[in-house]
């Protein structure tokens, strides 16, 4: 198998090429042949152009081939993450959900102590919060594989708003929490099109992470209004902020972003990254802005109202 020559040994090959043109052009000049100054100048302007723009050619050529190898190693590195990951998550639902059941019934069975019980209720706790993370994993894995996943229709935002502050009243009750939901929005201007399933899930988990970060007895605000074209939800919480540093990887899966809830609840880490994804796979942008430590969160929703 032949191997390809480098970028240097191309250009000294085409460098050797003109200069063997210009040779055979004074050879010509040197026997009496009509070629004169300005012909050599033009032609040896139009060979060093040649001479670059092959050189250019073959270094990009060159350059691009590499870097589609790479795509397609990255491509199958990722393709198998995803496999193993959609794997790992459901062998672990089975053994998961015999854990929480024997919890339970051991719970039914009779008399227990103080500390059994204690055990016990930690035990159902925990497989609980395992199987969310295994749920939002496949989830992860779904919307990453799946071009079709999203499933758009006509929708009002709302109602969906509506829907999930409903939903999400007790658990911000249970902190002495208010919901507060003030919106401008019309029904003319409360229209797009979109997953109302999966546009629900990223209210309800933005709205949650609100509850979860803030102290029992604060207000969570919710504000929504077309502008221009856009639908724009903003969640503003009064837990304890972001730094800068925090800010730009909140979104990445697992982000280190090390907050502690309020009142022991659990969360998984990869809420906001598919929030993020689900929300750009309508054409909208999700994003957060903090004023720093102790001073809240605003996570902002933009979407493409519909026409």
């Amino acid at each position: 198998m032949l191997n390809r020559p480098s970028k240097v040994t191309l250009a000294k090959y085409l460098v050797a090429i003109a200069a063997s043109i210009m040779v055979g052009v004074d050879l010509v000049q040197y026997l009496g042949g009509q070629p004169g100054p300005g012909f050599r100048l033009i032609l040896f302007e139009s060979v060093v152009d040649v001479v670059l723009l092959l050189t250019v050619y073959f270094v990009l050529r060159s350059e691009i081939a590499a870097r589609h190898a790479s795509e397609k190693q990255l491509l199958e590195a990722d393709r198998l993450k995803n496999r193993f990951l959609s794997m790992a998550a459901h062998d672990l639902r089975n053994p998961l959900g015999v854990i929480m059941g024997a919890a339970e019934v051991t719970k039914e069975a009779g008399p227990l102590t103080p500390t059994q019980k204690m055990w016990l209720d930690k035990i159902s706790a925990k497989s609980q919060d395992m199987l969310s993370l295994i749920k939002e994993m496949l989830d992860s894995v779904v919307l990453d594989q799946s071009p079709h996943e999203i499933k758009k229709e006509s929708a009002d935002l709302t109602l969906l708003l509506s829907e999930v502050v409903f939903d999400q009243q007790a658990q911000a009750e249970r902190k002495g929490q208010k919901i507060v939901l003030r919106s401008t929005l019309s029904p003319a201007t409360s229209r797009l099109k979109a997953d109302k399933r999966r546009i629900r899930q990223v209210l309800a988990n933005l709205i949650s992470n609100a509850i979860k970060y803030s102290p029992p007895g604060e207000e969570i605000t919710i504000l929504a209004g077309c502008l221009e074209g856009r639908l724009h939800v903003c969640i503003r919480d009064r837990g304890p902020g972001l730094t800068e540093d925090e800010r730009l990887i909140v979104f990445e899966p697992f982000s280190k972003v090390k907050k502690k809830t309020t009142a022991g609840e659990s969360s998984t880490g990869l809420g906001l990254s598919i929030a993020k994804v689900i929300v750009e796979k309508h054409g909208g942008v999700l994003s957060v802005e903090s004023a720093g430590t102790g001073q809240g969160s605003e996570f902002k929703i933009e979407l493409p109202a519909s026409v």
